[in-house]
């Protein structure tokens, strides 16, 4: 089962990225200019494809590694990229 969130897009900010609930796959899209994203990926989701960019934007993912495999690479300049066991 593919899960996607919306397209989320922003600057000079915070966002929280909403998650579908569910299972399976899940894509998430994102970019922007100085903002902070928090993605809660779901202990059932089994893969996260991840499609994000930007410029100077902090990206915290919150997951359960042992559940969720996540595969991507985010472009841009100056991204951080903290991934966070729940």
């Amino acid at each position: 089962n593919w899960n996607l969130t919306n397209q989320a897009a922003g600057a000079y900010g915070s966002a929280t990225i909403q998650v579908p609930s569910g299972s399976g796959a899940l894509v998430v899209r994102a970019s922007g200019v100085e903002q902070t994203y928090s993605i809660y990926i779901p202990s059932s989701m089994g893969h996260v494809f991840w499609q994000v960019s930007g410029i100077n934007c902090t990206w915290n993912i919150f997951y359960n590694p042992p559940n969720t495999t996540i595969i991507g690479e985010p472009s841009g300049i100056d991204m951080t990229v903290n991934f966070i066991d729940f």
